[in-house]
């Protein structure tokens, strides 16, 4: 028994969601969310190349040996807002890391891992990664591998911090850019907990093109300044800042913006409710798009709002 078919503990919100083993009849919605994800934080739809499975999901995702988990929403009917699944295989390119599986035969894929930007930040990729990583132990398989993109930068730092190793960067050396390709491993110990590998801020902004780092550590900046007493740290792959142990505000980057999260859906100061108002990307966030200036004393009233609250 895996641990999505285990009751849930421990999720925020866990009366919201349900998180369970795919059926044929979620395989249009699961299509519909990974295309979704991908156009919205890389920026490019549909690849027919890449996206084969989604047009034989139920061949590819459901058949013996493979599993796909969902997260619905409860309250959106069922709708499905997340997913993540595993299939048997090993990678066909490139050959650096094909030449890394010859001769193996229980090795494995995580695949498409995706969450709904508006239900991200509540531990549902987490939790469906560990309900994959169980079933791919008890399945047999030595090895779960997969790869991600570093367009989105939290990436990397969420799957560090699940213990996942890099067996392969492709960044400087594929033809097609898009991708910007990382190949890692998940170690599979009979245990799906987290390993806790929090990188300090200043290494996380090192990860980043230099402009997103520039605008990040304005931001990092703006959050110090009105709030001098505010401690850094790293949660869920992305910096955050707490005072006296209770969380401040979070930042995280996209292809984008950047985040500020989470703020409350009502501001008690109704001036700056209506100013945040244009930057709201989402119900609990600010959103600072990367073409626009940043609005310095806006953000810095929200921090100085968000330490009162």
């Amino acid at each position: 028994m895996t641990s999505l078919q285990r009751a849930p503990a421990g999720l925020p919100e866990t009366g919201r969601y349900l998180l369970r083993r795919a059926t044929p009849a979620d395989l249009a919605a699961v299509r519909a969310l990974v295309l979704d994800v991908a156009a919205r934080d890389l920026g490019y739809g549909q690849a027919p190349a890449w996206d084969r499975d989604l047009d034989r999901a139920a061949e590819t995702h459901l058949a013996p040996g493979r599993v796909l988990f969902v997260a619905v929403d409860r309250a959106d009917g069922d709708r499905v807002v997340a997913c993540a699944g595993v299939r048997p295989g090993s990678p066909s390119s490139p050959a650096a890391v094909v030449e890394r599986y010859a001769g193996s035969r229980a090795v494995a894929q995580l695949v498409r891992v995706a969450t709904d930007p508006a239900h991200r930040r509540r531990g549902l990729a987490r939790r469906l990664v560990d309900g994959c990583r169980a079933f791919a132990a008890e399945a047999g398989y030595d090895v779960l591998w997969l790869h991600t993109t570093t367009r989105t930068p939290a990436a990397l730092p969420f799957w560090f911090s699940l213990g996942a190793v890099v067996v392969h960067d492709e960044r400087e050396r594929a033809a097609d850019p898009r991708p910007a390709t990382v190949h890692l491993e998940l170690p599979l110990d009979g245990s799906p907990e987290p390993v806790p590998a929090p990188a300090p801020v200043d290494e996380y902004l090192a990860g980043l093109p230099g402009s997103v780092r520039a605008r990040v550590e304005q931001v990092r900046r703006l959050v110090t300044a009105a709030v001098p007493g505010a401690a850094e740290t790293i949660r869920y792959g992305t910096p955050a800042f707490t005072v006296d142990g209770r969380s401040l505000v979070s930042v995280t980057v996209w292809t984008r913006h950047v985040a500020l999260h989470p703020l409350p859906q009502q501001l008690a100061d109704p001036e700056l409710q209506a100013a945040v108002a244009p930057y709201r990307g989402a119900e609990d966030a600010m959103h600072l798009p990367h073409r626009e200036p940043l609005p310095h004393e806006l953000v810095r009233r929200v921090v100085e709002e968000l330490a009162r609250s």
